[in-house]
């Protein structure tokens, strides 16, 4: 299974100032065996809170799904493989530019 991991792992006091006063989440290592668990294999780390606790979080988020038999995918990744049966899918993470939704909503 595939997700969008909204977030970083980390502790809130290591949250980076944000510009646009969105939340900061940042996710206990102990959480990360949950998404194992529940069946994901590949998580996103591309979304608007994939750096809210800066390249130290990035890293320590892909440290922590590694641990757990998990593949964080980011853009620098992209396109990653996965074998799923007799069937091989690609995966591609992108985060696109936000700042025109306003514009077409």
């Amino acid at each position: 299974m595939f997700g969008n991991l909204e977030g970083a792992v980390g502790s809130a006091d290591r949250c980076l100032p944000a510009r646009d006063k969105s939340p900061c989440f940042p996710i206990k290592e102990s959480s990360i065996a949950l998404l194992r668990t529940a069946g994901f294999k590949v998580l996103s780390l591309e979304n608007n809170h994939a750096a809210d606790l800066g390249e130290p979080g990035i890293e320590a988020t892909l440290s922590a799904l590694d641990r757990q038999g998990l593949r964080g995918l980011r853009f620098e990744d992209s396109p990653s493989f996965l074998r799923l049966g007799v069937r091989t899918v690609g995966l591609i993470a992108l985060l696109g530019d936000t700042s025109q939704l306003g514009s077409i909503a």
